[in-house]
């Protein structure tokens, strides 16, 4: 009797298994309705194709803090080389100096032949020129307080112009002047002027190439 029990339920489990396999083993109410995700799929490779496409323009934009000229010696047949940078800020003081005082940075390089020499030109003099008000330099000179990028405050030995101006002054050191200008992105420079005092003026050293995205 036993083995007649044991003997049904084998057959049963048997015709079970064959209808499990007949399915892939996997019963058809179990398995996943895969059209719901291809139909998504094939949307989502589409969306590049439907959505609205904007060109992008790449815009490369200069903006020049440094301006140079030549200044050429007909007898001579040699050119000098100037180049200037004007400070980013002004200081208006009181009448008659109220038209903006702009600090500019000037070199005057060392005479030169043809274009070659034009190229490599060394710079011989550094002088700072303001636009408006006037310098306070005694005879025994004077100095100015400059700060590069965040580096420590430096000081440069000034003087006066051999021809008395009081709105030029010159470095003394000037190649030291020069390297930390080459060195350095940005710069204040504080200088004394009359009945003002200390006033500070604000540098970008080098020409920039700015890249802007417009759709």
């Amino acid at each position: 009797m036993n083995k007649l029990k044991v003997l049904g339920v084998a057959i049963l489990l048997g015709l079970g298994l064959n209808k499990l396999m007949a399915t892939d083993s996997v019963p058809s109410n179990y398995l996943p309705d895969t059209t719901k995700h291809a139909s998504l799929s094939d949307k989502i490779d589409n969306l590049a194709y439907t959505l609205p496409v904007k060109s992008v323009t790449r815009v490369e934009k200069s903006v020049k803090h440094w301006g140079v000229h030549f200044e050429h010696d007909d007898l001579r047949g040699t050119d000098i080389k100037y180049s200037s940078n004007a400070s980013l800020n002004k200081k208006v003081f009181n009448f008659p100096y109220n038209k903006g005082a702009y600090l500019s940075i000037n070199y005057r390089s060392y005479a030169v032949h043809g274009e070659n020499g034009k190229k490599n030109a060394k710079t011989k003099d550094v002088y700072l020129y303001t636009t408006d008000g006037q310098f306070d330099c005694g005879y025994d000179g004077c100095y100015a307080s400059v700060r590069f990028d965040d580096g420590k405050v430096q000081r440069f030995a000034l003087s006066r112009s051999t021809g008395g101006r009081n709105d030029v002054l010159f470095v003394n050191d000037a190649q030291r002047f020069v390297k930390a200008v080459s060195q350095h992105k940005n710069a204040i420079i504080e200088v004394p002027f009359w009945q003002y005092g200390p006033q500070q003026f604000s540098f970008i050293l080098h020409d920039e190439n700015n890249v802007i995205y417009s759709s």
